[in-house]
């Protein structure tokens, strides 16, 4: 995480590709999440729960209000 966080810091972009979430949560500030080979979220991962994350990882979909 250390030498990504720095590689990040001096302006290289840089691809991660993990199913595991914390370190999606400890690193990324945009997250793109595949389902069945079409984009189901491209975004800031500040505007998305842990939940969500979970829900968008699983399903494709982000879970509905109340779930």
């Amino acid at each position: 995480m250390k030498l990504i966080r720095s590689i990040a810091a001096s302006g290289t972009g840089v691809i991660l590709v993990t199913h595991d979430l914390s370190t999606v949560r400890a690193l990324a500030d945009r997250i793109v999440v595949l389902s069945l080979g079409r984009v189901a979220y491209d975004g800031s991962a500040r505007h998305l729960s842990a939940d969500q994350l979970w829900s968008l990882m699983a399903s494709g979909a982000l879970a509905s209000a109340g779930q």
